[in-house]
């Protein structure tokens, strides 16, 4: 909720500070209790904020997973998968 012109410009100007102390005085503590959940609030979904940056910066960076795609022209292409290591065990398509 905002209110406008709750606080004369006057008592502002010459506080340091939030304005949660003089607009407490005029409306009641019940001020001092909203202001202290948004700061922890606005604290809490800015930390949420800088994490989705750096994870979205981060998966920019590191390479993914490509797809391997193999075209082979018709009637002229033998494919042969062997596994990694020393077996002997292969498979062809053909």
């Amino acid at each position: 909720m905002a209110v406008n012109g709750a606080i004369a410009p006057q008592i502002l100007a010459g506080f340091s500070g939030t304005a949660l102390t003089p607009l407490a005085q005029v409306a009641g503590p019940a001020v001092n209790v909203f202001g202290v959940l948004l700061a922890i609030l606005a604290m809490g979904i800015a930390s949420i904020h800088f994490s989705l940056a750096l994870f979205f910066t981060v998966r920019e960076w590191v390479p993914g997973q490509s797809r391997h795609t193999l075209l082979l022209g018709r009637r002229h292409g033998k494919l042969i998968f062997t596994p990694r290591g020393k077996a002997n065990i292969s498979l062809a398509l053909t």
